[in-house]
């Protein structure tokens, strides 16, 4: 959710900086309201990802003799951007597009966990 409002921010900013007309409203969404919505999803979010982080850990673990596998380091990788934005948000102030475009790379990170599963099901079958 927080990648949709992200993205629907950078297409209203792009929108307002053409002088274009909104499709579904003419004034549009308000950019501040699609920028907190997208920073609330990513604060409750973020304390479930870490939880969801912790127990697969723990689950390739048990599963497995190895602890790295491709989708674990990808999954770290997503959370460490979503960390570093959570951060660059309350301590540097972010906001705005290079809130939303950090949104979107995280979000991109976390499917390209989803398609490297689905690769090894494909595969594995």
């Amino acid at each position: 959710m927080a990648a949709g409002g992200a993205a629907v921010y950078l297409f209203e900013e792009r929108r307002l900086k053409r002088h274009g007309v909104g499709l579904l409203l003419r004034r549009g969404v308000p950019l501040e309201t699609l920028d907190r919505f997208s920073q609330r999803c990513i604060t409750l979010g973020f304390p479930v990802f870490t939880v969801a982080m912790i127990t697969g850990a723990i689950w390739v673990a048990r599963l497995s003799d190895t602890f790295f596998t491709p989708q674990y380091a990808v999954a770290t990788g997503a959370w460490l951007i979503y960390a570093a934005l959570l951060v660059a948000r309350i301590t540097g102030g972010w906001r705005g597009r290079k809130a939303a475009l950090m949104t979107i790379a995280g979000f991109a990170t976390a499917l390209t966990v989803l398609a490297l599963y689905v690769a090894r099901g494909v595969k594995g079958a």
